[in-house]
């Protein structure tokens, strides 16, 4: 999606397949008891992004991520003007 939406900032000279670096970051304790783990696993992309990428399905997948982020501003902004007006 990176790509679609700031294709300017990805870089693939460094690229290839197989297991990709992570850089995991130090997690603090939440109050409400939910925790979260990172996975161990490895993080593995199998192809060869530079040449499988096909940009009219990741279009198509940002237009759906998009979609669904303003249904989630419509709703919240409809709460909001009914709080108003209260």
């Amino acid at each position: 999606m990176g790509l679609e939406l700031c294709g300017n900032l990805v870089d693939f000279q460094g690229f290839a397949p197989g297991a990709q670096p992570v850089k995991r970051y130090a997690i603090p304790p939440r109050a409400d008891g939910f925790a979260f783990e990172y996975s161990d696993a490895a993080f593995v992309i199998a192809q060869d992004l530079r040449t499988c990428l096909d940009r009219d399905a990741i279009r198509r997948q940002v237009a759906v991520v998009v979609d669904r982020i303003g249904q989630q501003a419509q709703e919240l902004l409809r709460g909001i003007r009914v709080q108003c007006a209260l």
